[in-house]
């Protein structure tokens, strides 16, 4: 995994003109290595074309250029694919929904009404819009073709075609940033490079120019935050490679220096116990369990701002909700969380409430906050099985610890993550028995919902054993067969699964 590190360089006024135009030729080259690569040119024949363009000479700087258009390109691509299944459902989702309501209007006696209509004419605008989406992103995939990409960015164009910002203001934001790519073997990075002075405690960075300053290097004071002090002095020693990004700041006179380095320091358990952390999209629930898989305390962090702010401030209340809970477990002494290992895709229903929660609900973001404040404080990071977590946590550890669904959640993640199969008690003919509920692939959400709705009236009726939802819920689960589920006698001794391997950057996958 890689650790981002950000800083603030306060180069003079005539060493910005300088690396203002630096930038620009940086970026010209990526824009027509971006071209060539569409055209399917080889590498080695970009190249030739760049020098005899006399924009840049130095080898890394266009390596990293063209690096740079490879990665663009190839995340569109992705992109593309992840949109055809997106597009897809909703096709199919709007279709249902028109169907329905067709067969209800033909069902009644009396005519159409006005507002009848018109909401059945809404339905099938949207089946028209969501297959006409469909169809756009269905030939790029086939073509093999990209969305087209508007460099220095989509709004800042609208903003300059609007006349809110001037040409000078849109080529500047067009031509922000420089990149390069760090090598071990010239002390972590050739051309972007990082300095530290241990007599004064100070840190300085230059930046290598090319053509008519070719061979001569830029320098000016670096700033840097307390908390990345330890990792920059390391860096500045060059003993590992780093790769830095330069950005002229919008909010001052001064440039970002964004840098990235990969984690190889091996991190291993503590053993004196696991967290487990369950995200949602207003907090975080954190249950702590001791070695053995018992209880031993939990906290819901509360925010409901991550559901309606801003990109900006949702970013700062990730990175402080996380810094919170990441000192409230290393009080507890333990260097150990599991998280699920979840996928989300923009499938969204008829709910416009729902819908935006779902939007906005930044799971990506959160989980790699997690992992790079983790890293920073020496702790380990396990990636589990998230299957049917909630509806195990709600069965069998809401009532009895009075915790909420996302925190009886959370200790099933920690309990996962030691290895231990979960199993549901259930007392039938008078008899204890025990409900395997394994991860089951193929149910439908029909089926999770309804699973749920009986584990509900189940838990609330556990004392009764003869009560209808005590039979119930069994024959839900061994239904399908095959899949594991079934009841088991009481004297069966669940076997603790295998457990997670480490990873040199911390972080454990599931075997």
């Amino acid at each position: 995994m890689q650790i981002p590190l950000e800083a603030a360089w306060y180069p003079s006024t005539e060493q910005q003109q300088i690396i203002q135009d630096h930038m620009k030729r940086f970026q010209i080259v990526k824009r027509v290595a971006f071209k060539c690569l569409l055209k399917g040119h080889a590498r080695q024949p970009i190249v030739t074309w760049i020098r005899k363009l006399n924009l840049l000479s130095n080898a890394r700087y266009i390596r990293s250029a063209i690096e740079e258009a490879k990665a663009i390109i190839l995340a569109r691509q992705e992109l593309v694919s992840l949109y055809c299944k997106e597009s897809a459902w909703k096709v199919k989702q709007a279709d249902k929904r028109l169907k329905k309501y067709q067969q209800t209007l033909n069902q009644q006696q009396k005519p159409f009404s006005k507002k009848q209509y018109q909401k059945l004419k809404g339905l099938h605008t949207r089946f028209q819009k969501t297959q006409s989406i469909q169809m756009k992103w269905q030939t790029h995939r086939k073509n093999k073709t990209i969305p087209s990409v508007v460099f220095g960015g989509k709004k800042n164009l609208q903003l300059y075609q609007q006349g809110k910002i001037s040409k000078d203001e849109w080529t500047k934001r067009r031509n922000n940033g420089i990149y390069c790519v760090g090598e071990k073997n010239r002390r972590g990075n050739a051309n972007l490079r990082l300095h530290y002075d241990p007599f004064t405690d100070t840190f300085t960075f230059s930046i290598l120019l090319d053509r008519d300053r070719k061979n001569e290097r830029l320098g000016a004071f670096l700033y840097v935050p307390a908390k990345y002090i330890t990792h920059l002095r390391r860096l500045a020693q060059g003993d590992d490679k780093y790769t830095v990004r330069i950005m002229f700041s919008t909010q001052g006179a001064f440039y970002r220096v964004l840098i990235t380095t990969d984690q190889v320091t091996e991190v291993m358990p503590n053993n004196n116990g696991i967290v487990g952390i369950h995200i949602n999209p207003s907090g975080l629930a954190v249950t702590l369990v001791y070695p053995n898989g018992n209880y031993r305390c939990s906290k819901w962090f509360f925010s409901p701002e991550l559901v309606y702010a801003r990109k900006e401030k949702r970013d700062w209340l990730i990175g402080n909700l996380v810094k919170k809970i990441l000192n409230w477990i290393a009080s507890y002494q333990l260097n150990t969380i599991t998280l699920e290992n979840l996928t989300f895709y923009k499938q969204f229903g008829s709910n416009k409430k729902f819908n935006r929660i779902k939007a906005n609900f930044v799971h990506k973001k959160i989980v790699q906050t997690i992992q790079a404040q983790a890293i920073r404080k020496q702790m380990v990071i396990k990636l589990i099985n998230p299957a049917y977590t909630s509806i195990l946590g709600k069965a069998k550890y809401r009532r009895c610890y009075g915790l909420n669904v996302h925190q009886a959640a959370a200790l099933v993640i920690a309990r996962r993550g030691l290895g231990l199969n979960e199993k549901l008690y259930a007392h039938i003919n008078g008899k204890r028995l025990v409900l395997v509920v394994p991860p089951m692939e193929g149910w439908t959400s029909k089926q999770i919902r309804r699973l749920s709705r009986e584990i509900d009236e189940f838990t609330a009726h556990l004392s009764n054993s003869t009560s209808k939802v005590s039979v119930g819920l069994p024959r839900l689960i061994t239904r399908r067969q095959g899949s594991g589920g079934g009841i088991v006698p009481r004297d069966h001794t669940p076997t603790p699964g295998k457990s997670a391997p480490v990873l040199n950057t911390g972080v454990y996958h599931e075997s």
